[in-house]
């Protein structure tokens, strides 16, 4: 009797620990798909995204094989090169093979080692399409070069093309992909299960932001607001990524270079009642609605990913600049008896990315390929 074959490969641009949207998604999926029957392991490069530093040792956790490939040579930290990992494919033999990012080296390697082997091939492209205002001209000629020789035949010759958001859904169209499948990042499930209604609790007067401490992150934004409301206390943690050093002046400003465990993350929401997200560029936003499930009110720039999920002054409020920061959290903290309503339907919000939720269509989208042994 034919068995369903579970044998299922995932390839990450970045390793374990990396402080990225990319590899939480990795792990997720892999972590869903083990505790369901398959039998995942992870392809990865050495790269540690938010650090400088390299992860060399392979290991397995959490039932998942995870094996790290050396990176050749790389053209800024998308374009890393470990074409090795090519043979390690073949060797492997996996029914499917799911590849996380889109305009990246090893994408392809997946790809055309999945078309020889004949497996099922799936792709998530994490929504690369919003652009980074400061990138140099150089990078962005290189991904219109990219899509236009490369892009439009590479997504093609994938079986599945998941996106993560619908605002990348017409970047797809334009590239030929009409059939592409929303699965959104999910909420790993002690978020929702740590939120305590703050209905009956004055305010801690406390505002956090905890990710990469990045210059996209536009975290002189918090800088500016806390130099303004003395008042408040403001706390950014994370590790730096793009900067020598991040410091700031203000007593009120709480600065952490490290980085932090998810249940550091949850600790830091409950005693918080505001979490900042003024990144220029936000694909999706995943710690954002992790705060918006642990009862904090999202105060977040109007990128792409936050205009998903976030009607402003229903659920959270969208701001264009540093001025509107500070007149938002003035707001908040005059109005806090209007906030409980605010509260509660953010976290309605943030129950639709439950990784019960999202991992539902991940299965169905598996048990759709119908991959026979």
């Amino acid at each position: 009797m034919n068995k369903f074959n579970k044998k299922v490969l995932i390839v990450c641009p970045y390793t374990y620990p990396s402080a990225c949207g990319i590899w939480a998604r990795a792990y997720s999926d892999a972590k869903i798909l083990s505790d369901n029957g398959y039998y995942v392991t992870v392809f990865s490069s050495n790269r540690i995204k938010g650090t400088n530093l390299k992860s060399v040792k392979n290991e397995d956790f959490d039932g998942l094989k995870l094996r790290k490939f050396r990176v050749l040579f790389s053209f800024g930290e998308n374009a890393l090169f470990w074409p090795q990992m090519f043979f390690s494919v073949i060797k492997l033999r996996p029914a499917i093979i799911h590849v996380h990012g889109y305009r990246h080296p090893h994408t392809l390697f997946a790809l055309f080692a999945g078309k020889l082997l004949g497996s099922k091939t799936i792709i998530t492209t994490h929504a690369p399409f919003d652009k980074d205002p400061r990138a140099p001209l150089y990078l962005k000629m290189f991904d219109k070069l990219f899509d236009l020789l490369i892009g439009w035949w590479q997504l093609k010759l994938f079986n599945k093309v998941i996106r993560i958001t619908n605002w990348e859904e017409p970047h797809l169209e334009k590239l030929g992909i009409q059939n592409s499948i929303l699965i959104p990042n999910s909420i790993n499930s002690n978020f929702l299960k740590s939120y305590k209604s703050r209905n009956s609790h004055s305010p801690f007067h406390n505002l956090l932001y905890m990710g990469r401490i990045d210059p996209v992150k536009n975290l002189e934004w918090v800088k500016y607001a806390a130099e303004k409301l003395s008042k408040y206390n403001f706390k950014i943690h994370g590790p730096i990524q793009g900067y020598n050093k991040f410091e700031s002046s203000s007593k009120n400003l709480k600065i952490v270079p490290d980085k932090y465990s998810p249940h550091e993350f949850i600790e830091e929401l409950k005693e918080s009642d505001i979490f900042l997200l003024p990144s220029i560029k936000e694909s999706f936003g995943i710690v954002s609605l992790e705060a918006m499930a642990m009862g904090n009110i999202l105060i977040a720039n109007r990128s792409k990913g936050p205009q998903e999920y976030i009607v402003d002054g229903e659920n959270g409020f969208l701001i264009r600049n540093e001025e509107e920061m500070v007149e938002k959290i003035e707001y908040i903290y005059n109005n806090w008896s209007k906030m409980p309503e605010i509260i509660k339907k953010a976290n309605h919000t943030a129950e639709q990315y439950s990784e019960d939720k999202v991992g539902k269509l991940l299965l169905e989208l598996y048990t759709s390929l119908n991959i026979i042994k």
